[in-house]
Order: structure tokens, then sequence, then C-alpha cells
């Protein structure tokens, strides 16, 4: 969820939120579940040095490092380029990724890469993943105008108000119904399905959009690291193949607990999502 998040975008564009400010709102929140993974491992590892055995590799010198640093310095530009103007209000989203297109072709050619095959990979790669997009936005608008046009938003609201319930137990509920779907069902199922429900809901309670939506993207997030779905295990399984499927599983459950922590404090200081945008915009 910290910035850039494609995720972000899509439910800004889906819920009608200010993406800029669902950008910046998710980068404190990002930061605290950093901050919680760091200090679990640190104290595993204290605990149980064998965990992390010490380097024993070749010494890698500054000057190797400064390189490297060197050679990632386009795209680094590229990225903060992308992501300050939409953060500060110097063009559209679309307007910065056209930007951040126009920037990528340039180091491409910069470095010689720029090749036809290049091009025909990266417009198609482009046609698929915004062909993805579209059907997504396309399916959720024409759920919400159904529900809409059939009564069910209204009706459903209603119920919703005759619950009696306060806006943070709701809140509470609803994120935990997030939570659950994500350990069965995708994430851009999960926002097909959901984000049209939910958003008529918020205003007529007084809930903060952004912080409602930043706690959505926790959740989903958190989803794709539970079994038995859990699309970044099976990613994982990839990447160290000698590892059991279960034994993924049985080590993805302190982070999901340290994640449900870090939605709960989410949820109890609502000012870690909305602090920041309400500063920068």
């Amino acid at each position: 969820i910290i910035p850039p998040s494609a995720l972000a975008v899509l439910v800004g564009s889906l819920a009608e939120v200010s993406i800029a400010r669902l950008l910046i709102a998710g980068f404190m929140p990002g930061l605290l579940m950093v901050a919680v993974y760091a200090v679990y491992i640190w104290l595993r590892v204290r605990m149980n040095p064998s965990l992390a055995p010490p380097y024993t590799g070749e010494v890698i010198t500054w000057r190797y490092r400064f390189l490297g640093l060197a050679q990632m310095s386009p795209l680094g530009i590229i990225v903060i380029m992308v992501m300050g103007f939409i953060l500060f209000g110097v063009t559209t989203p679309s307007e910065a990724a056209a930007t951040g297109a126009i920037g990528a072709f340039i180091v491409a050619a910069l470095y010689r890469r720029l090749t036809f095959k290049v091009v025909k990979d990266s417009l198609y790669g482009t046609l698929y993943i915004g062909g993805m997009i579209f059907l997504i936005i396309t399916g959720a608008v024409a759920l919400g105008q159904l529900l809409a046009f059939t009564g069910a938003t209204r009706e459903f609201l209603a119920f919703i108000v005759d619950l009696g319930l306060s806006a943070v137990l709701l809140v509470i509920i609803v994120q935990l119904a997030v939570l659950i779907l994500g350990f069965f069902i995708d994430q851009l199922s999960i926002m097909l399905v959901a984000i049209p429900v939910l958003v008529p809901i918020l205003e007529p309670l007084g809930i903060d959009p952004v912080w409602f939506w930043v706690l959505f993207l926790m959740n989903i997030s958190i989803g794709a690291i539970t079994p038995p779905f859990g699309m970044m295990l099976f990613a994982l399984k990839g990447v160290v193949p000698q590892a059991s499927m279960s034994d993924l599983y049985r080590a993805s459950i302190p982070f999901v607990i340290l994640d449900a922590i870090a939605v709960g404090l989410v949820i109890a200081f609502p000012q870690i999502a909305t602090w920041l945008p309400n500063l920068v915009t």
C-alpha cells in the first residue's frame, strides 16, 4: 500500500476517492507494517541467531555500492517524478503515468535498450493490464448501477442504519469480513464485489472514505499471504522450491498476526492514515 500502489489507484478509481490522497494516506500505515515486521524479525533473530547467519561471501566495496546506486538512479528519478506530480497536484494520475512512460522510453533509449521487441512487449503488456483494469471497472460500475436501480443500495443502507451500530463498530465488522474474504478470493474479485456495495454507506454514516479505503487496502493485502489462496505464498514457493507449502503456510502466520495488529492500530488511531494527506493537501 506504500506509493506507488497500483491497488490504491484502482480502489480510488472504483470508489471515486482522490487517488492522490489515498496514495499519501497509505504511506504511514505501510511504514507501520514494515516497522512491526522489522521488530518481529529482530526479536526472532536475537532469540535464535541461526535463523539469520552472518554473511560470509565476498565483501562488497563502497565503490560497487555507489555504482549500483548510480545504475538504479534513472528508475528512481522516474518513480519520484511520477509520484511527486500526483502527490503535489501538478498533474492528474493519468498524466503522471504518461509522463513516467515517456521517461521510461527515454531511459531505455539512453541505455540503448529501446529495441522493437522491447517496445512491442511493453505495448502488449500495457494493453493486457489496461484491458483487465477496464473490465474490472466496467463490472464494478455495472454492479453499482444495478444495485442502485433495483433499490438494493437503499435497502442495504436502511438495514445498516436500523442496526444502530456505531460507525467504528461497523468499520470493524466490514473490515473483518473483507479480511476473511481474502482467505479465499483474490484481491481484484474482492474489489469488484465489495466496493459497489460499500461506497454508498460511507457518507451517510460519516465515515472518512480515505481512512476506510486504506484499511480496505491493508486487509486485501493481508489476504495475499493467508492460506489457502495466498497468491504471494505460491509466488514465494517458486523462489524457494525446497520449502513445502505447509512450511510457507506456517511461516506466514506470525506476519498475518502482525498485519492484524497494524490494522487494529490504524482503526484505533485513524490519524495514522489521515494525518499525512491532511497535512499535504
